[in-house]
């Protein structure tokens, strides 16, 4: 019984072509991955960061109470610690 080798050496050529490709594959996803994490990273410091600004704003601009009792607003703004 004769076996074609030259079959076998065609699929094992076009299953490392496809292993190849894979890899490549694998590590574009990884990239664009470790992008959107970073972009994400961003967005999210952006949006604390202008919450707190926000804050910032709201509280300075509260009228303050007159008389014996004070208000949280006549306190100096202290910012959370991260």
């Amino acid at each position: 019984m004769k076996v074609d080798v030259d079959i076998f050496r065609k699929l094992g050529d076009k299953s490392r072509k496809l292993v190849d490709k894979l890899k490549k594959l694998v590590d574009k996803s990884r990239k664009l991955v470790n992008k959107q994490s970073k972009v994400l990273d961003k967005s999210q410091n952006c949006s604390s960061s202008d919450a707190s600004s926000m804050r910032k704003r709201s509280d300075s601009k509260a009228p303050s109470r007159s008389g014996n009792q004070t208000s949280r607003y006549d306190e100096p703004y202290i910012s959370e610690a991260k």
